[in-house]
């Protein structure tokens, strides 16, 4: 399932229960590609008009607007169009795959819940990783390996939500290796928000390489967590 929102995220990842209220399926429609370009004086406005005009478009309608002309792709591409947007993909992702893969729309904020994240999206992460600012995974199925690669990509990702995640959490293995975190340190030097939100698996030694990871911290979320201390190795 695809849900698209102009809401804030931080509304998305901590008010699940609104969801409902905000489902939208992408959908390309080639009927209005061929009506547009039927207008030369219309594809062919100033990329500043365009990019006005699509300000006020629900996602679904601005992923089509960008198949009308080559203008008008690189008009949807312009990141202030997307800052607010959120991408929550859950349950079975066998048709949102589909969809991205043939998307020419620019996404920069996704929430992923009750889904497994494994090699299947190995396609998805390449594109959208290096681009994305904002990444929540909510009660997830995904492994350590997995995890540290998804966030080698994220070289722009400014908040990260890691909630409800006891696959991940659990066994106390993630950023176990000291050369991973450093590697980490150096790709996500934008991110300044971590959350924990709702863990039940975090330990000391967890929380402080997640914090580790994050040199430039500034916000770290800790609602409904509990935080196990280990103290014969202290």
């Amino acid at each position: 399932m695809i849900l698209l929102s102009s809401h804030s995220y931080r509304d998305i990842t901590h008010t699940h229960t609104q969801q409902s209220d905000m489902q939208s399926v992408i959908t390309i429609s080639s009927e209005s590609r061929q009506r547009s370009t039927e207008s030369d004086e219309f594809v062919k406005l100033p990329i500043e008009i365009i990019i006005y005009i699509l300000e006020f478009l629900p996602l679904s309608h601005r992923i089509s607007a960008a198949q009308v002309y080559h203008l008008w792709h690189m008009a949807s591409k312009y990141l202030e169009l997307h800052s607010n947007k959120v991408v929550v993909l859950q349950d079975d992702l066998t048709r949102p795959l589909q969809v991205f893969e043939n998307s020419l729309g620019t996404f920069l904020n996704f929430v992923f819940k009750n889904v497994e994240l494994g090699g299947k999206l190995t396609k998805f992460w390449d594109r959208f990783c290096p681009q994305m600012q904002f990444l929540s995974i909510d009660s997830c199925d995904i492994s350590e390996k997995t995890f540290e690669d998804i966030l080698l990509k994220c070289s722009h990702l400014e908040t990260l939500n890691v909630s409800a995640c006891p696959d991940l959490l659990k066994p106390g293995r993630v950023l176990e290796q000291k050369s991973d975190v450093i590697l980490l340190r150096n790709t996500l030097v934008k991110l300044k928000e971590l959350s924990h939100a709702s863990n039940k698996y975090l330990s000391d030694a967890l929380f402080n390489r997640f914090v580790a990871i994050a040199s430039n911290l500034e916000d770290l979320p800790l609602t409904r967590c509990q935080i196990c201390f280990d103290f014969e190795n202290h």
